[in-house]
């Protein structure tokens, strides 16, 4: 008795939050359809552009406030949670201001949608019910009394709570539902709620069954509350048992091995673990079908994934195979501060678009040993970060990837890798986007389209705007076409130690504009440092570009410097032990050289040109130097 109280107060529960969630979302998305015209009077009278931005920035400020509020005697968990949500709160609020159509608003309010029910979901934040919310009293025609602290929502006359099909009267703490006059409800059918009919008395609304977005997932899952194959709710574990046989867990620890664990609908992960959870599962397979509904929510928060964990929860697997064939499925995903996943011995097939082999965002984690990794379709890195940053480390194995965009380690995070092998056969080899890192430690990488690894900014909101560092220890590069270094619109750092370098082309490293950034400022800054390397191709730059190349320990680079002379800067700093061999004309903003006589300099009979005026340069006194076989160090001028 007591364990069917429990379900029953936990159904109760869950049921209010929802009824929360459905009044509030409602109130954002009243204007959401053109048929919703008449609902927004309460708005100006008309369901203009404007009106939505305002109330959709309004919602947005007041949930703000109220997360500032809850942080005030939440743990540190919690508080980090929160400070996660701010943020993507007020990237989503940024675009908002900016949405120029009703398009691209919808497209706002559909992520705002998905991180309200993340929020719901993680600390327990479904939406404020207090006078000081936005005051929507206006949606929709009303008349007559009525206590709601909500506003009533939909065209009515009289008093009396319905919520869907229903009747009756009288006070109600919650929102009124629906077309009714004095309390009778306007329609009688199938019991789903309708939201306020722009035709009162005059069109019935046909659109049961078009619900989409939050409110069929809701109504869906009131009627599978009272579903007989439904699973239990709980305030623990819980293990669903729909026809998917997905696996879901909500805090507690548990083991499990031997498993084959399949989803196969739209946004549901074969395996999602929040709220504190902790699972452990080997020699188990995993299968995700059924694409995304959200692009965008499946990249920042994990939507549709494979293997979610989110909410500080922490995933282990051990000799197992996850594979996805759908649309934005990620096959394992870490998502918030917290949230970790460990892999070993794992096998990991990813066959669509938008489906990253391991992903973490918002500051999760995830650690690889022995790990596979193939996807198949565009925009499907092998190891990846994306929004708020995460952390990857992952040592041997062999990834591959065959999709255009799909290099095979993308960070908007900080992503080491050691002792693997991976192959881009559609794209660069290593991408990093924005103030990130990429460490390859005795890797063997190959990028067979565009270059080698690319360092840049592209101001989507998904990256930091500050410094990329990649580093490569040992292993080898491989670019098949291109130059091997690639930066755009961002400050770059390459740091190579002993790494075997082989491209196809006879460019060894590029900064330039692309089509990343505003027109004019979107070049690069880069700082190139050598050690112990063989360097072969030419250097170029642009006018809005700038190159520093550093040779230490041994290092030898062939090949010409701004041969161009387009340079924005371009400065070369060379040790003693290091040798530049000269493979045509070229200029430097800047040179500065260990060795005084400049013996370390094969010049091959050309001339290098330097600028007298830059105090940097100020030991070689403006003068001219005739070098070892023929050419000449000299001024600019000159």
């Amino acid at each position: 008795m007591k364990l069917f109280r429990k379900h029953v107060v936990s159904g109760l529960s869950a049921i209010v939050g929802l009824l929360c969630i459905m009044m509030a979302i409602s109130m954002v998305y009243a204007a959401q359809n053109n048929n919703t015209g008449e609902a927004m009077q309460g708005m100006g009278g008309e369901n203009d552009l404007a009106s939505m931005k305002n109330m959709t920035l309004e919602m947005i400020n007041n949930t703000n406030q109220d997360l500032e509020s809850m942080k005030v005697n939440a743990n540190d968990t919690t508080i980090a949670n929160i400070n996660d949500y701010i943020s993507e709160l007020e990237y989503i609020k940024s675009n908002v201001e900016i949405a120029d159509s009703i398009e691209a608003l919808n497209t706002e309010r559909t992520s705002l949608d998905e991180l309200f029910k993340t929020m719901n979901g993680t600390i327990g934040f479904g939406f404020p019910m207090n006078g000081e919310k936005p005051n929507m009293s206006g949606m929709g025609d009303q008349a007559g009394p009525g206590s709601s602290q909500m506003p009533q929502m939909g065209n009515q006359t009289g008093p009396g709570p319905v919520m869907g099909n229903q009747s009756g009267s009288g006070p109600s703490q919650m929102p009124q539902m629906g077309n009714q006059t004095n309390g009778q409800p306007p329609m009688q059918g199938n019991g789903s709620a309708m939201m306020g009919s722009p035709e009162q008395n005059t069109e019935q609304v046909q659109n049961s069954s078009e619900e989409s977005g939050i409110f069929a997932k809701i109504i869906g899952f009131f009627k599978s509350l009272f579903s007989s194959d439904s699973a239990a709710i709980s305030s623990t574990t819980t293990t669903t048992t729909s026809d998917s046989s997905a696996y879901t867990q909500s805090g507690e620890t548990l083991s499990k091995s031997d498993m084959e664990i399949t989803a196969t609908n739209t946004d549901e992960s074969a395996i999602k673990v929040t709220d504190g959870g902790s699972f452990t599962l080997s020699d188990s397979t995993i299968t995700k079908t059924g694409d995304t509904s959200s692009t965008d929510n499946s990249d920042f928060y994990g939507l549709n994934a494979g293997v979610l964990s989110e909410s500080g929860s922490n995933i282990e697997l051990s000799n197992c195979t996850v594979t996805t064939n759908a649309n934005g499925a990620n096959a394992v995903f870490a998502t918030g501060s917290g949230s970790s996943i460990t892999l070993s011995d794992v096998k990991i097939e990813t066959s669509q678009d938008g489906s990253r082999g391991v992903d973490a965002t918002l500051g999760g984690t995830i650690t690889c040993t022995d790990v596979d990794i193939s996807t198949q379709g565009a925009h499907c890195a092998t190891i990846a970060t994306d929004r708020g940053s995460g952390t990857i480390t992952v040592t041997g194995g062999t990834m591959t990837t065959a999709g255009d965009g799909s290099p095979a380690v993308y960070s908007t995070g900080n992503i080491t890798v050691s002792d693997a092998t991976l192959t881009a056969t559609g794209s660069e080899a290593a991408v990093i986007e924005g103030k990130n890192t990429i460490t390859l430690n005795d890797c063997i990488i190959t990028g067979m389209k565009k270059c080698g690894a690319m360092l840049y900014q592209s101001f989507s909101g998904d990256a930091e705007v500050g410094t990329s560092v990649f580093t490569m220890n040992g292993g080898s590069l491989t670019a098949a076409v291109g130059p091997l270094f690639y930066s755009t619109n961002t400050n770059a750092v390459f740091n190579l130690n002993g790494v075997e370098l082989t491209g196809n082309s006879d460019t060894l490293l590029t900064a330039s504009a692309d089509r990343w950034g505003t027109e004019g400022s979107n070049g690069a800054t880069v700082a190139f440092n050598a050690n112990a390397q063989l360097l072969d191709g030419n250097i170029t730059c642009d006018n809005i570009s700038s190159i520093t190349v550093t040779l230490h320990n041994g290092t030898t680079l062939t090949g010409a410097i701004n041969t161009e002379n387009t340079a924005g800067m371009m400065a070369l700093n060379i040790d003693s032990s290091s040798t530049w061999n000269v493979t045509g004309t070229s200029y430097l903003t800047t040179f500065t050289d260990d060795d005084s006589t400049l013996s370390n300099i094969d010049d091959n009979g050309y001339t290098i040109y330097y600028d007298s005026s830059n105090s940097a340069n100020s030991w070689l006194e403006s003068k001219t130097y005739d070098l070892n076989d023929g050419g000449k160090l000299t001024p600019i001028s000159s």
